[in-house]
């Protein structure tokens, strides 16, 4: 585990903690990343990014399921993706849309609480560090979900996505149950979405013609 400082709710799967400061939570993913690699530890398939406070609801997936060829992802926004539901969602999850705008459009916006990314993608998956110039960048493709001013526009998810889509790195929706105990929505959001955290997930209704992921993957140049 990489915190900035020393993390008090540790329990017995974790085997090692490593301590240092960093501007942000991109440039701790980062260093963290680096400090594994060069650790030696360049004999996983998998390297995920999880925030030390997720409550997961179920197991998390076997990433040896997982196409090797993609990041897996819970997604911040989606539209026009068919077979979501509010498993891979991280926020909204519970409502029966899809929250991607227009809804005649298709596209998502990555979250930033944990993800999966393979080996082969891990060097630039996890090179995050100075989002902030992905500002500068017209990243989106055409016939994306255009983010606004009501959506976040230049959030950290917001950058994270023009950041792989820039580089072509493309992501497969992540079916993952919980939220974060110690985030700021938690009280508003996540407590009163236990209907579908804690029984059957909630399908996602994402436009009149949804798509799979990789034909949107296809709007991508």
């Amino acid at each position: 585990m990489c915190v900035d400082v020393a993390w008090r709710e540790r329990n017995d799967d974790i085997t090692k903690i490593f301590v240092f400061d960093a501007e942000d939570q991109f440039q701790r993913i980062h260093k963290c990343y680096e400090h594994v690699v060069q650790k030696g530890r360049v004999e996983y398939d998998w390297f995920l990014r999880v925030r030390p406070d997720f409550i997961y609801i179920h197991d998390f997936p076997d990433p040896g399921l997982f196409d090797p060829h993609y990041v897996y992802s819970r997604f911040r926004l989606a539209q026009g993706i068919a077979g979501l539901t509010s498993d891979h969602c991280s926020y909204s999850f519970c409502d029966g849309s899809c929250n991607g705008q227009p809804s005649y459009r298709a596209g998502y916006r990555n979250d930033d609480q944990l993800w999966a990314a393979p080996r082969e993608l891990a060097d630039r998956v996890f090179n995050v560090d100075n989002l902030q110039s992905e500002k500068y960048y017209d990243s989106y493709p055409y016939g994306w979900i255009v983010p606004s001013m009501n959506t976040n526009l230049n959030c950290p998810e917001d950058l994270l996505t023009k950041r792989w889509l820039r580089q072509k790195i493309l992501s497969m929706p992540l079916a993952v149950a919980g939220y974060p105990l110690h985030s700021y929505f938690k009280d508003g959001i996540y407590e009163h979405s236990n209907h579908c955290l804690m029984n059957d997930p909630v399908t996602k209704w994402c436009g009149a013609n949804p798509q799979s992921v990789r034909d949107v993957h296809g709007l991508v140049s």
